[in-house]
């Protein structure tokens, strides 16, 4: 149901809600049930909120649910939403694509939404000793460090700094507390939680350069109407492809919309390996974007090519999955490619 799959593009918990009561009556007469004789589950726990300034991998404040559903907020597109454009030079765009390429939050941004979030990011400066961000502020940006260097202080409840610290105590600012981390290589980003949520500042993050830092700043409705846009795009080919398989056919609009929550987007490289021949199928593809190739291994060990060119649209993997044998043929990527999965368990 396309109206149905565009709701939940937007407001993904009320949409979930509504079909759940709507079936409720129906799953009672019928016992409808899921793929392999279970129900689809459909998870929504909340995500645990990570600490902007994590001394484990602070660069990478991230969280594993969906991304329409993780920002928090309801996200309403908005058609008149004219994204920013900042001028840039060519090694500043490859810069910040490569710095987005090691977040989740961006990795699988098409490229068109890439383009638009990389031309939005705006330059900003800042003096030693001045904080780029502050603990307990409102928090509307997402910063990628392109020189310089920033230390992450978190100020405790009822902290005061110490009158007369030893010469072995750990660094600390007197307004903003104990440092727990340190920026120092270019392409490490912070405020991740600020485009996800919308809630105070976890840390205060201060410029410690002798000269200036450099930064390249994100503001949260561009992110989000991204997000939106790509998720509404990745949802409209997912559920065209769920509709298309026979063994989905009988399944609810709320266990189809279910599935789509178990469907992961993954890029494959250039002749990278998809599926290999004589794998236990654990997992169907269903291609994006890209083009990839089967390929057939005969008794004397030639590797050929066979079939048509799989492209957009295109799915592969399912009666390996579906009969748990081994995969009839391999598949490559021709080109990069990405590729929506299904595991076995969903």
């Amino acid at each position: 149901d396309e109206g149905a799959a565009l709701d939940y593009f937007a407001h993904p918990a009320e949409a979930v809600a509504a079909a759940a009561a709507s079936e409720e009556q129906q799953r009672q007469r019928e016992g409808s049930l899921g793929l392999g004789g279970q129900r689809v589950a459909f998870d929504q726990e909340e995500e645990e909120e990570e600490d902007e300034a994590s001394p484990k991998d602070p660069s990478q404040v991230v969280s594993n649910r969906r991304r329409d559903v993780v920002m928090g907020e309801k996200v309403e597109e908005d058609p008149d939403f004219v994204p920013p454009v900042h001028e840039k030079s060519e090694d500043d765009e490859a810069f910040l694509k490569e710095a987005l390429s090691k977040s989740l939050l961006f990795k699988h941004l098409g490229p068109q939404e890439s383009s638009i979030v990389v031309g939005a990011f705006a330059p900003a400066v800042f003096n030693s000793g001045d904080p780029v961000i502050k603990q307990g502020d409102d928090g509307d940006h997402f910063y990628v460090l392109a020189s310089g260097t920033c230390n992450c202080f978190v100020k405790p409840k009822e902290w005061t700094p110490p009158s007369d610290p030893p010469a072995d105590a750990p660094p600390f600012h007197p307004e903003f507390g104990p440092r727990v981390f340190r920026y120092d290589k270019q392409g490490m980003t912070f405020g991740e939680l600020a485009l996800m949520y919308n809630a105070p500042r976890a840390a205060t993050i201060v410029c410690d350069s002798e000269e200036r830092a450099k930064l390249w700043a994100l503001d949260r409705k561009t992110f989000k109407q991204s997000m939106f846009t790509q998720s509404k795009q990745e949802r409209g080919i997912q559920m065209a492809s769920i509709e298309s398989f026979p063994m989905f056919n009988s399944l609810s609009k709320f266990e189809k919309l279910s599935l789509l929550e178990a469907m992961k987007s993954k890029k494959f490289a250039p002749g990278e390996r998809i599926i290999q021949q004589g794998d236990i199928g654990k997992e169907l593809f269903m291609i994006e974007q890209g083009e990839a190739k089967c390929i057939l291994k005969s008794e004397a060990g030639e590797e050929v090519e066979c079939f048509r060119r799989l492209t957009a649209g295109d799915h592969f993997g399912e009666l390996a999955l579906l009969r748990s044998a081994p995969r009839a043929v391999s598949v490559d990527a021709v080109e990069e490619t990405r590729a929506f999965s299904l595991e076995e368990h969903a």
